[in-house]
């Protein structure tokens, strides 16, 4: 939501061009950088520290499970002074001010400021692969992603959202919040943010990822230039967006602070870019050099896509610590389910026989409740729980409660993790203890590709440590019913794969990702292969049984399963309907990767 003129300091965008040289992309600790604290200057710093990283629960305000008072803070919610903490969600990414103070002491914040990152409509939806098109920008969601007033399965193309999260070193958006943005007086703008490539001063355009920005009609704030980090705002036409407002970043944190004697920053982010050379690393769209003896906390290395929190000096602009958070951005499991047990003294719940246990960084979420918290929690209560595996103890990342009453607790839903009990004959398993009866209208996928249920189970039983990811819904009596199941990797060896990749990358000009422009899609997706779920709206009408959705080709046959507004239809009806941008959505999977064959289509108005 924008209410004044953007005036902002959004920071996370990906510069992977900006920080080419050196030839690797990972430091450790036998690397001729020193992890001793500098200790030479004799220098007391001054008291104020300047923190970003992402809410995780209130109680005042937590990040990462530690927590700032904000009795007396002054609030600013995009650039909107004189707000409240009831004003502020769990996801959003915020920069806040606060004293150091005596050890063991809670800091009070003096300022906090929020600004999202992108906010506009969404023109295509990719549920298969998790990513939304919103502003000319893909931006992924994942387990983690909290959504305020809509879930995941009710997002619709057309709905316009807030965003806040950070770019990865493969230049997609990571959500950590998106809300539904339904205020009357919205203005009609796109935001969006992201690095300055292919800048025309002639035309006065350039590149956001793939997106134009035309930039001639625009109000500028800063040096627009190739690899500088700036936030748009403009309209959208024909995948140009026609700016009205350019802002270009160059600090660590957001909001305008007007506080003094900083000791230092304190930033949360993924490392898109390592300069092995020159010693630099860039996280959040700004480039900082490495402190001759930066020390590493939580573990012995690092490496561009590690999530990271850094300590940077406010004089120098050096960070001198740099600790690992590696497993913030990946999960090995979600659940729903009633809870059945509590134990106040561990601070575990259990749902269908398993033990989960709270943690410091646990993130909290109840759209009923802003401070809801473990002691909030009673037997029967509904939740859903993302969850990682540390060392066979499942430490939860994300929970949050639901109304009995609410209809997202049954409606369509994803239930993951590893599979136990699985049996062949009775074509079973139990994924996180549920019991999954899998019928002959279940679809069975391997690795993005339709197969079949003896495959399946031939599969899973040669490789059971594979990730299971079932689509389904709860009935009435509280039953799981599988619509779609899918092996694949779990999602931590796909996090460990895509950080090798992006290593042998991280040195040089690289234009990965940028394919991805207007699209929205996996890597097999692109290649025009693999099961494919789109909504969007249609460009042209091709035949009399074939259309364009998101850039690609649509073909029907009688053996398709049509709807309209959930009534089923012909082929012929189905087409009679559908013109220019009408909203479809389609399940299918590429042929010949020439075009996709719509399992099932479905208009809705």
């Amino acid at each position: 939501m924008k209410l004044t003129p953007i005036a902002v300091a959004i920071l996370t965008t990906n510069l992977l061009a900006s920080c080419g040289g050196g030839g690797g992309s990972q430091v450790d600790q036998d690397s001729p950088i020193s992890t001793t604290p500098d200790t030479s200057t004799g220098t007391t710093p001054p008291a104020i520290i300047i923190k970003t990283g992402f809410i995780t629960g209130f109680g005042s305000i937590y990040i990462d499970g530690q927590r700032y008072l904000t009795d007396t803070s002054t609030i600013s919610v995009n650039n909107q002074l004189g707000q409240d903490v009831s004003s502020l969600k769990v996801g959003m990414k915020i920069s806040l001010a606060f004293d150091e103070t005596a050890e063991g002491e809670t800091p009070e914040a003096n300022e906090v400021h929020y600004e999202n990152d992108i906010e506009g409509v969404i023109t295509a939806i990719d549920r298969n692969n998790s990513q939304l098109l919103i502003a000319g920008t893909v931006v992924s969601f994942n387990d983690l992603t909290h959504f305020i007033n809509v879930s995941e399965a009710a997002l619709n193309v057309g709905d316009r959202v807030e965003v806040s999260g950070y770019f990865d070193s493969t230049t997609r958006f990571i959500a950590t919040y998106i809300e539904l943005d339904d205020y009357f007086d919205n203005d009609s703008y796109e935001y969006t943010t992201g690095a300055v490539s292919a800048h025309d001063t002639a035309n006065k355009s350039f590149s956001l990822d793939g997106l134009t920005v035309d930039y001639s009609g625009a109000s500028i704030n800063g040096q627009i230039s190739d690899d500088v980090s700036v936030t748009v705002s403009g309209t959208l036409s024909d995948d140009v967006l026609i700016a009205n407002d350019v802002e270009t970043h160059e600090k660590s944190y957001r909001g305008d602070f007007s506080q003094e004697g900083v000791a230092h920053y304190e930033v949360e982010g993924i490392i898109t870019a390592y300069d092995t050379t020159a010693k630099t690393v860039t996280i959040n769209g700004v480039r900082y050099s490495l402190a001759a003896n930066v020390q590493i906390v939580g573990g012995t290395t690092f490496a561009v896509q590690s999530f990271v929190e850094v300590a940077i000096d406010s004089t120098t602009n050096e960070i001198y610590e740099i600790e690992l958070k590696n497993r913030h951005t990946d999960s090995d499991g979600r659940v729903k389910g009633v809870i059945s047990a509590i134990d106040s003294t561990e601070r575990s719940i259990t749902l269908s026989g398993q033990r989960y246990l709270f943690t410091n960084s646990t993130r909290v979420e109840a759209d009923d409740n802003q401070y809801f918290n473990f002691d909030s929690l009673q037997a029967n209560d509904r939740v859903e729980i993302v969850f990682v595996s540390n060392n066979g103890v499942l430490e939860i990342q994300r929970i949050e409660r639901e109304r009995e009453s609410e209809q997202e607790y049954s409606e369509e839903w994803e239930l993951k993790g590893t599979a136990s009990d699985v049996d062949s004959a009775t074509q079973s398993l139990r994924v996180n203890g549920i019991l999954i009866s899998l019928t002959s209208t279940v679809r069975y996928l391997v690795g993005d590709f339709l197969t079949t249920a003896e495959a399946f189970f031939t599969q899973l039983i040669a490789t059971p440590t594979l990730y299971v990811e079932v689509d389904g819904y709860y009935d009435s009596n509280g039953n799981f019913i599988a619509t779609k199941i899918e092996l694949s990797q779990s999602h931590s060896s796909e996090q460990e794969s895509s950080g090798s990749d992006n290593d042998s990358n991280s040195s040089g000009d690289s234009d990965s990702g940028n394919d991805h422009g207007h699209d929205v899609g996996s890597d097999n997706d692109d290649k025009g292969v693999g099961y494919v779920e789109l909504e969007g709206r249609v460009s042209s009408v091709l035949s009399s049984s074939s259309f364009m959705l998101n850039n690609r080709e649509i073909r029907l046959d009688s053996s398709s399963k049509l709807e309209i507004n959930d009534n089923y239809v012909t082929l012929a009806d189905f087409m009679a309907q559908l013109t220019v941008n009408t909203k479809v959505e389609i399940e299918g999977y590429w042929t010949n990767s020439a075009f996709v064959y719509a399992l099932e289509a479905e208009i809705e108005y």
